[in-house]
């Protein structure tokens, strides 16, 4: 499992984060304090607080792919 913050100013984020996580055949969390949605539901993402920083967990070691596409919005 892998970790990082991402940040979604942006609808299109949102959008691009969603289209991303569509095309992993691992499950991917997206957290904001005790929420949590899945990255592949972008209802589920608009639930959330967007206001803030955001937890992607990552359910695979080997997701250098989704990475490298959503690298704009990863903080940390």
């Amino acid at each position: 499992m892998k970790t990082v913050i991402v940040k979604l100013s942006k609808i299109n984020d949102v959008k691009d984060l969603v289209n991303a996580a569509h095309l992993c055949d691992y499950d991917i969390d997206i957290i904001s304090g005790k929420y949590i949605a899945d990255a592949k539901s972008i209802m589920g993402i608009f639930g959330l607080d967007l206001n803030s920083e955001l937890t992607l967990n990552i359910y695979s070691d080997n997701c250098d792919d989704f990475l490298n596409q959503i690298a704009d919005i990863i903080v940390g």
